[in-house]
């Protein structure tokens, strides 16, 4: 940014008339930090009318947490260098206890039914639901899938339904509505296609919406309220089913879903939802209502669909250290560049 290259330095370079020469002369012996550095506005690429873009709840949140990420890649089509991962992959994993959930959660749709089930009853339908994800292992890993390993899929599965029904058991009364529930919204160019985990109706006759985390990190319900927070999933999500049939919507949680964490997180009115989430009303960390809070978190919806369209594209991660470190974006933006020289 401050010298031209070293490359350059090995060349013979003669006089021109517009004293490029001489400029670059000049550079050679210039001190670092001596050239001012020009700055330009980029405005951004709208969409056009025949641009279609598709996508899931990660162009909202990436819109929100960085919006160069978003335009890279949906509008890019880029993708960072791929992790090597040795064995099973996380996705894969996250993905087999998805399918043993919807599988599980079939057979068993109420809390009533849940709890009336015998101990041997109940294990028939964990056995079931969990053969069903290590099909599905099976078909996307064949050369790892062994007898063995299929086993130990098998009882790692289980063992993990196992801590979800406990705490399945110990919530108020629900019943199972929907499940992978697909809801397609369009604002301007931008088509929004969702699947939400999971909606129950709760004893208060509203709804909730649970979205399952097979990972060890969940964002915080605080960041939520954040002016541009770095995962937008559940506000979208509200926002989309209460603009369709499910009204109103009481609860939004996540169930985190892994060997070290079996619980709830999120947000809610009351505490119809589960004694995990406190009301909101009670949190130390907002003033605001439900009503308030949830109005804020459709607002950002569409400011950051409106931006997308648009066409806002500027590297400015909400926070660098944590937004930037799964990215693998850094090559093409220079983020690390960006910040050091924000820095000096």
């Amino acid at each position: 940014e401050f010298r031209p290259s070293s490359f350059l330095l090995d060349f013979d370079l003669k006089p021109i008339d517009n004293g490029a020469a001489q400029i670059l002369n000049n550079k050679r012996t210039s001190q670092s930090g001596s050239i001012k550095l020009e700055r330009i506005n980029d405005e951004g690429v709208p969409l056009t009318a025949s641009e279609k873009i598709t996508g899931g709840a990660n162009i909202i949140s990436s819109q929100s947490s960085c919006p160069f990420k978003a335009f890279a890649l949906n509008r890019l089509k880029l993708r960072a260098e791929p992790v090597v991962e040795t064995g099973i992959s996380k996705t894969a994993k996250g993905s087999a206890t998805h399918i043993a959930l919807e599988d599980l959660f079939k057979n068993i749709p109420t809390s009533a039914m849940l709890n009336s089930r015998s101990p041997d009853q109940l294990f028939r339908h964990l056995d079931n639901a969990a053969t069903k994800a290590v099909e599905f292992l099976t078909k996307t890993h064949k050369d790892l899938l062994t007898p063995k390993i299929q086993k130990i899929e098998h009882q790692r599965i289980i063992h993990l339904l196992e801590k979800f029904v406990e705490l399945e058991k110990s919530r108020p009364d629900f019943q199972i509505i929907a499940q992978e529930k697909l809801f397609v919204f369009n604002i301007e160019n931008l088509q929004l296609r969702l699947r939400i985990d999971r909606i129950d109706q709760l004893q208060d006759a509203g709804f909730a919406l649970i979205d399952y985390k097979t990972g060890k990190y969940s964002t915080s319900p605080k960041n939520w309220n954040a002016e541009r927070p770095g995962d937008m999933q559940l506000p979208l999500y509200y926002f989309i089913a209460n603009n369709n049939e499910f009204q109103p919507i009481n609860a939004v949680a996540i169930a985190n879903i892994n060997p070290e964490n079996v619980s709830y997180s999120g947000t809610a009115t009351s505490d119809y939802f589960a004694k995990q989430i406190k009301p909101l009303e009670s949190e130390t960390w907002t003033d605001l209502s439900w009503q308030q809070t949830t109005k804020a978190w459709s607002e950002k919806v569409k400011v950051f669909a409106l931006e997308f369209n648009q066409g806002e594209c500027n590297v400015n991660p909400v926070n660098p250290r944590t937004t930037c470190t799964y990215c693998g974006l850094q090559a093409l933006c220079r983020i690390n560049e960006l910040t050091d020289i924000e820095q000096m």
